[in-house]
C-alpha cells in the first residue's frame, strides 16, 4: 500500500512525504518473517545455513534493485544536468517507484505459498503427522 502511495498520491517534504515514508518503514518489517520461516522448513542440522541464504538474498535484492531503479531513471531522463550532477524529474522517480511496488506485490504474491508450521520445523517426523491442538490432520 505504502508503495502505491508514493507512486500514485501526491506528496512532497513535510507531513505528507513523513506519513507516507512512516508507513513505508512500518509496513517492510514483514520480511522478518522469513528468517522464521526458513528455519522452520530445512532440518535442524543446516537451520543457520538456511537463514544465511534468506540474508544473502536480502543483500542481493538491494544490490540488484538500485542499479535497476537507476536504469529506470535514465530511461526517460531529459539529460539535465546541474553542477555535474543529473537532474531527474519526478515522473522519472515514479518509474523506479513502479518497480519498487511490482517488486512488493510479487513479495505478497509469493507469500501465499508459505506453509504455516505453527513454529516447528515441518522436517521432523513427528511434526507430519501430528496436528496442533484444535486442528486436524
Amino acid at each position: 500500500m505504502s508503495w502505491l502511495s508514493l507512486v500514485a498520491l501526491p506528496w512532497g517534504p513535510g507531513w505528507s512525504g513523513l506519513a507516507l515514508f512512516a508507513l513505508l518503514g512500518f509496513s517492510t518489517g514483514g520480511f522478518i518473517v522469513t528468517f522464521g520461516a526458513a528455519k522452520e522448513v530445512v532440518p535442524p542440522s543446516i537451520a543457520g545455513m538456511g537463514i544465511a541464504v534468506v540474508n544473502t538474498g536480502s543483500f542481493l535484492g538491494a544490490a540488484v534493485v538500485q542499479p535497476a531503479f537507476g536504469a529506470l531513471l535514465d530511461l526517460t531522463w531529459d539529460g539535465t544536468v546541474v553542477n555535474g550532477v543529473r537532474k531527474y524529474a519526478a515522473g522519472d522517480y515514479t518509474n523506479g517507484l513502479m518497480l519498487c511496488y511490482a517488486l512488493v506485490v510479487m513479495a505478497v504474491g509469493a507469500s501465499f505459498y508459505l506453509r504455516e508450521t505453527y513454529c516447528r520445523n515441518v522436517t521432523l517426523a513427528d511434526v507430519r503427522t501430528a496436528a496442533p491442538a484444535g486442528r486436524s490432520a
